[in-house]
Protein backbone atom coordinates (compact mmCIF):
# COMPACT_ATOMS: atom_id res chain seq x y z
CA UNK A 1 0.00 0.00 0.00
CA UNK A 2 1.82 3.25 -1.38
CA UNK A 3 2.38 6.04 1.49
CA UNK A 4 -0.60 8.01 0.71
CA UNK A 5 -2.99 5.40 1.23
CA UNK A 6 -1.86 4.47 4.54
CA UNK A 7 -3.50 5.43 7.71
CA UNK A 8 -2.77 6.00 11.20
CA UNK A 9 -4.37 3.89 13.88
CA UNK A 10 -6.87 5.62 15.27
CA UNK A 11 -5.75 7.19 19.30
CA UNK A 12 -8.18 5.76 21.73
CA UNK A 13 -7.78 7.84 24.80
CA UNK A 14 -10.17 6.90 27.83
CA UNK A 15 -9.26 9.31 30.20
CA UNK A 16 -6.95 12.01 31.54
CA UNK A 17 -5.91 13.19 34.13
CA UNK A 18 -5.31 16.76 34.32
CA UNK A 19 -4.11 18.53 37.64
CA UNK A 20 -5.69 15.67 39.56
CA UNK A 21 -9.12 15.87 37.56
CA UNK A 22 -10.39 12.98 35.30
CA UNK A 23 -11.78 14.36 32.18
CA UNK A 24 -13.47 12.11 29.67
CA UNK A 25 -13.45 12.70 26.05
CA UNK A 26 -16.90 13.35 24.49
CA UNK A 27 -17.73 13.05 20.70
CA UNK A 28 -19.75 16.21 21.07
CA UNK A 29 -18.60 19.69 22.99
CA UNK A 30 -21.84 22.87 22.84
CA UNK A 31 -19.33 25.67 22.17
CA UNK A 32 -21.23 29.42 22.38
CA UNK A 33 -24.39 27.75 21.54
CA UNK A 34 -22.79 25.64 18.72
CA UNK A 35 -22.75 21.66 18.58
CA UNK A 36 -19.14 21.00 17.61
CA UNK A 37 -18.79 16.74 16.34
CA UNK A 38 -15.93 15.04 16.14
CA UNK A 39 -15.93 14.92 12.36
CA UNK A 40 -17.28 18.40 11.94
CA UNK A 41 -20.37 17.24 10.26
CA UNK A 42 -23.10 19.85 12.28
CA UNK A 43 -25.65 17.25 12.51
CA UNK A 44 -26.51 16.81 15.69
CA UNK A 45 -26.45 21.31 15.44
CA UNK A 46 -29.04 21.20 12.87
CA UNK A 47 -30.71 19.14 14.96
CA UNK A 48 -31.10 21.18 17.81
CA UNK A 49 -31.62 24.16 15.90
CA UNK A 50 -34.20 22.72 14.07
CA UNK A 51 -36.06 21.56 17.73
CA UNK A 52 -34.96 25.36 19.00
CA UNK A 53 -37.12 26.19 15.36
CA UNK A 54 -40.42 23.94 16.41
CA UNK A 55 -40.53 25.32 20.08
CA UNK A 56 -40.42 29.08 19.13
CA UNK A 57 -42.99 28.56 15.74
CA UNK A 58 -45.21 27.06 18.67
CA UNK A 59 -44.88 29.87 20.35
CA UNK A 60 -45.18 32.48 17.63
CA UNK A 61 -48.53 31.03 16.25
CA UNK A 62 -49.81 32.19 19.39
CA UNK A 63 -48.96 36.03 18.39
CA UNK A 64 -49.74 34.95 14.72
CA UNK A 65 -53.39 35.07 14.28
CA UNK A 66 -55.10 35.09 11.10
CA UNK A 67 -58.13 37.66 11.66
CA UNK A 68 -56.64 39.62 14.54
CA UNK A 69 -53.10 40.67 15.45
CA UNK A 70 -49.84 42.38 14.07
CA UNK A 71 -49.62 42.64 10.48
CA UNK A 72 -47.67 40.82 7.88
CA UNK A 73 -44.60 43.36 7.63
CA UNK A 74 -44.81 42.69 11.54
CA UNK A 75 -44.52 38.62 11.38
CA UNK A 76 -41.58 39.03 8.84
CA UNK A 77 -39.49 41.52 11.05
CA UNK A 78 -40.49 38.79 14.54
CA UNK A 79 -39.25 35.60 11.71
CA UNK A 80 -36.26 36.98 10.97
CA UNK A 81 -35.44 38.44 14.68
CA UNK A 82 -36.49 35.03 16.08
CA UNK A 83 -35.51 32.18 13.73
CA UNK A 84 -33.06 33.23 10.77
CA UNK A 85 -30.56 34.51 13.44
CA UNK A 86 -30.64 30.75 14.83
CA UNK A 87 -29.90 29.36 11.79
CA UNK A 88 -26.97 32.37 10.22
CA UNK A 89 -25.42 32.94 13.95
CA UNK A 90 -22.92 29.93 13.18
CA UNK A 91 -23.38 29.46 9.22
CA UNK A 92 -19.99 30.29 8.54
CA UNK A 93 -18.84 26.96 10.60
CA UNK A 94 -21.86 24.66 8.72
CA UNK A 95 -22.98 25.84 5.96
CA UNK A 96 -20.37 23.46 3.75
CA UNK A 97 -21.69 20.49 5.61
CA UNK A 98 -25.12 21.20 4.45
CA UNK A 99 -24.47 20.80 1.04
CA UNK A 100 -22.74 17.26 1.92
CA UNK A 101 -25.53 15.94 4.07
CA UNK A 102 -29.39 16.07 2.51
CA UNK A 103 -30.65 15.17 5.92
CA UNK A 104 -29.35 18.77 7.26
CA UNK A 105 -30.74 20.33 4.16
CA UNK A 106 -34.42 18.62 4.60
CA UNK A 107 -34.58 19.41 8.25
CA UNK A 108 -33.99 23.49 7.06
CA UNK A 109 -36.66 23.23 4.50
CA UNK A 110 -39.06 21.82 6.70
CA UNK A 111 -38.46 24.44 9.31
CA UNK A 112 -38.49 27.39 6.99
CA UNK A 113 -41.89 25.75 5.20
CA UNK A 114 -43.96 26.01 8.92
CA UNK A 115 -42.74 29.39 8.98
CA UNK A 116 -43.78 30.35 5.74
CA UNK A 117 -46.89 28.38 6.15
CA UNK A 118 -47.66 31.15 9.08
CA UNK A 119 -45.74 34.12 7.43
CA UNK A 120 -47.60 33.52 4.51
CA UNK A 121 -51.12 32.63 6.46
CA UNK A 122 -51.50 29.58 3.64
CA UNK A 123 -52.97 26.10 4.55
CA UNK A 124 -50.55 23.30 5.59
CA UNK A 125 -50.12 21.46 2.24
CA UNK A 126 -48.25 23.62 0.30
CA UNK A 127 -45.14 23.32 -1.14
CA UNK A 128 -42.02 24.60 -0.42
CA UNK A 129 -41.13 26.69 -3.34
CA UNK A 130 -44.95 28.06 -2.83
CA UNK A 131 -44.51 28.87 0.88
CA UNK A 132 -41.34 31.14 -0.03
CA UNK A 133 -42.83 32.61 -2.86
CA UNK A 134 -46.15 33.24 -0.51
CA UNK A 135 -43.97 34.61 2.15
CA UNK A 136 -42.16 36.95 0.69
CA UNK A 137 -39.14 35.82 2.37
CA UNK A 138 -35.55 34.31 1.32
CA UNK A 139 -34.91 31.00 1.57
CA UNK A 140 -33.03 29.98 4.82
CA UNK A 141 -30.15 28.07 2.57
CA UNK A 142 -29.26 31.35 0.36
CA UNK A 143 -29.33 33.17 4.04
CA UNK A 144 -26.86 30.88 5.05
CA UNK A 145 -24.32 30.76 2.21
CA UNK A 146 -24.17 34.14 2.44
Amino acid sequence: MPKSEQRLPECIIEELDIGGEKVTPSKLIKYLGVIIDDRLAFRDHIDYIAGKVNKVIAKLKVIFRNTYGYGNGAWKIMVKGAIYTLFIYPSSAYFCSISQYRSAERKIRQAQRKLNTLCGRAYKDISYIESTVMAGLPPLHFMIEK
